[in-house]
């Protein structure tokens, strides 16, 4: 736990990807790992390696609130891929979809949420993918054939970044007007407003919070699926050098 934890810290030192409307913030590339970390240490003791890995980045300067609050989503992402490749008596896929289909589902409680409904469509596939491999994502991890662990680390890639994302997605929105600015987030809605005017759309439907979000959805999908891509080589190809010594747990 500890070893994954300073991997964390260490690649939090790296430049991160800005988030839109939050000046400052960044999105860390220590979230390909996530799932990994979940994968190989289990649901429960991936997430904890999170946990203390992320705190320990918040605590290097330079901190913010936000980035205090962000601390969670990550942990969930290894929760949720934990759970997904194991077949344990609490932590098993059954976790994993119930906690993305809580988090999917507190959107629609959200200001957000009924002005922007379409927007969590990515977050609904990975609840559909995990609904459709069920226990056969262990299975995969723990075979022998190449295509197929990368098919069950694809599966638990995405859902456990669509947990982090959801989770974070929650977070911000609540931190709007608190420790985010809401001019800031007037602006970037504005400038993507711009972007869609850009494209030969006429008019951009959506205005505020919800016109953040809807405005940013082509980027988000391309930027999850290009984590997704990522952790799924780094996490097949670690698993495969494992081999039999994989600590995929059936107990």
């Amino acid at each position: 736990m500890s070893a994954f934890a300073a991997l964390i810290v260490l690649i939090t030192r790296l430049p991160g990807i800005p988030i839109i409307g939050t000046p400052g913030a960044k999105l860390q590339l220590s979230v390909v790992l996530y799932p990994l970390v979940g994968v190989l240490l289990g649901g429960e003791i991936g997430a904890m390696s999170v946990l203390v890995g992320n705190f320990v980045s918040w605590l290097i300067p330079s901190s913010t609130l936000l980035g205090l609050l962000m601390i969670p989503p990550g942990a969930l992402s290894a929760l949720v891929a934990g759970s997904l490749g194991s077949t344990k008596r609490i932590f098993n896929w059954k976790l994993a979809f119930l906690v993305l289909l809580a988090l999917d589902t507190l959107w629609y409680f959200t200001p957000v949420g009924l002005e922007a409904p379409f927007y969590p469509v990515l977050h609904w596939g990975s609840l559909l993918l995990v609904a459709l491999f069920r226990e056969k994502v262990h299975a995969f991890l723990g075979g022998p054939s190449k295509l197929r662990i990368m098919e069950g680390m694809a599966v638990c890639s995405f859902a456990g970044l669509m947990a982090d994302s959801m989770a974070g997605n929650l977070t911000f929105i609540y931190a709007v007007g608190w420790v985010v600015p809401l001019n800031a987030v007037l602006e970037a809605t504005t400038r993507l407003g711009m972007f869609w005017l850009r494209l030969g759309i006429p008019k951009f439907p959506f205005t505020g919070l919800a016109g953040l979000f809807m405005g940013a959805l082509v980027i988000t999908a391309i930027e999850r699926t290009a984590m997704t891509i990522v952790s799924m080589l780094t996490g097949s190809a670690v698993l495969r050098l494992l081999g039999r010594d994989r600590p995929l747990t059936t107990t």
